[in-house]
Parts: structure tokens; sequence; C-alpha cells
């Protein structure tokens, strides 16, 4: 882990120390400062994305409003090419009394 801490900063500013990982053990301060170069770099390449998706309007929300009415589906006047299919109920259990013959007996 590498710490960095910035002296000074135009306008008489506090800056927080910004923190680095490093796999190296045993750093010396040309990998350190090579780190810190490493970081300003990514900075300012995400900072430059940033700024050409906002540039190109990528950042913007997307507004798509649904239509109002649903799509053409089936003209009217045309009939079905195919029936629609038809399924077993599927009663498989015979029983012996409805439940309204039960409750009519008191059982």
């Amino acid at each position: 882990m590498i710490r960095l801490k910035v002296e000074y900063l135009p306008g008489d500013r506090d800056a927080p120390p910004v923190r680095l990982w490093s796999s190296k053990t045993g750093a010396t301060g040309a990998d350190v400062d090579r780190c810190r170069q490493a970081f300003l770099r990514r900075f300012d390449v995400e900072r430059t994305y940033r700024f050409w998706k906002q540039t190109l309007g990528w950042t913007r929300l997307k507004l798509a409003p649904k239509p109002a009415r649903p799509g053409p589906g089936r003209p009217p006047g045309i009939p079905n090419r195919r029936p629609a299919p038809r399924y077993d109920v599927g009663k498989t259990v015979k029983r012996g009394r409805t439940l309204a013959a039960l409750q009519q007996s008191g059982g």
C-alpha cells in the first residue's frame, strides 16, 4: 500500500492522502514515483472519456415514450390460420362423494 500526501495545493486547500496499491514489495522512491505518474495518467484518461461522453450526449437520459396504442396485430376480417390448441382437463382421481353431498349428510 502506497500513501501519497500532497504538500501544497493552490488556494490553500487541504487534500486528503491518496492510497495506491502495488503488488511489488520493497518499493523504492522511483517505483513510488512511477505509481504516482500512472495514477495521474489514468485519472486524466478517465476524465477525458467522461468529457467525450458528455460532449456526445451519452450521459443524457434516453426518453423513449411508449406508443399510445398497441401494434397492428391480425387485421380484422382475416381468420386465424390455425386453431388454438385444446388440452385435456386432466382429472385423474375419482372421488366417492362431492363436497356438497358430504355437507348434506352431516359428515
